[in-house]
């Protein structure tokens, strides 16, 4: 169980080795549930970087058509 804990994602170890794990299949479960939620993280933190990127474009072309 060590070695599949060792082989996760960095962000998901920590987490994963503390839940108490009872067996491998509970680690596997723990692991899949946090990297859903990692994922939904990831993708909200990417939408944010774009709408800051549209809005400092948009800046950039008003201050070019002043």
């Amino acid at each position: 169980m060590l070695k599949f804990v060792q082989g996760l994602l960095l962000q998901l170890i920590t987490i994963t080795y503390a839940s108490n794990l009872e067996d491998l299949q509970t680690a596997i479960d723990i692991a899949k549930r946090l990297e859903g939620g990692l994922s939904l993280i990831t993708q909200h933190q990417n939408t944010y970087l774009l709408e800051k990127k549209v809005i400092q474009l948009l800046e950039q072309i008003l201050a070019m058509q002043e």
